[in-house]
């Protein structure tokens, strides 16, 4: 069994980290909520946003136009952090991920965005080990999965919180789509009708159909 695992927002807590300690620092250093906003419109989402560049902070802070002292200053900060918190990770993610290595799941790591800060977050959170594979993307997630299905010939499943990947592969029967709507972070469709094969409100509900 394949197991298609996205990252942010689904095993570690990133809005969180942006909105409580990430989007903080930016306002102490001086940077207006009016400049962090317009600042945003130069990134791509892969989802909702598709065209601009990928994000990382070093590059949101030279947007921004901090003096380069501020700017590594700031990233220690953030990297200090990341290690203190470990990477923000959900309660109940190291444990549920122990338990499906345990049942012979192979785990992929699907991530979108920045493989530089992608690999910092992880890096921070110790969960690698965990990942059979790891995939950071700048590309749509469903074109890869079903590229995948097409040569995999055992059940995948696909856990992210987006709403519009469960939308987009509704109809690939190949495909079990599982939609994290967590309520702690504010849940994206609170009347769980998203398309999804499955929907759960944290890892641990995973195991529940996963055999």
């Amino acid at each position: 069994m394949y197991i298609y695992l996205d990252f942010d927002d689904t095993l570690i807590a990133s809005r969180i980290f942006y909105n409580e300690y990430y989007r903080p620092l930016l306002v102490a250093r001086g940077s207006t909520e009016r400049e962090i906003e317009k600042s945003y419109t130069f990134f791509t989402n892969g989802v909702t946003r598709s065209g601009g560049e990928l994000f990382t902070p070093r590059r949101q802070m030279e947007i921004l136009g901090w003096r380069e002292s501020v700017k590594e200053e700031s990233l220690g900060e953030i990297e200090n952090l990341l290690r203190e918190k470990r990477g923000f990770i959900f309660p109940e993610v190291v444990a549920v991920l122990t338990e499906l290595k345990q049942r012979g799941a192979y785990l992929i790591l699907l991530t979108f965005g920045h493989p530089e800060f992608q690999k910092q977050k992880l890096i921070a959170s110790g969960m690698g080990h965990f990942f059979d594979e790891v995939i950071i993307t700048n590309e749509n997630k469903a074109n890869l999965l079903r590229a995948a299905a097409a040569e995999i010939k055992e059940p995948i499943f696909f856990v992210d919180d987006r709403r519009q990947y469960m939308s987009e592969l509704q109809n690939d029967d190949d495909i079990a789509t599982v939609h994290m709507n967590r309520p702690e972070i504010g849940a994206e469709c609170p009347d769980k009708k998203c398309g999804a094969t499955y929907e759960i409100e944290n890892l641990h509900e995973l195991l529940a159909f996963i055999h």
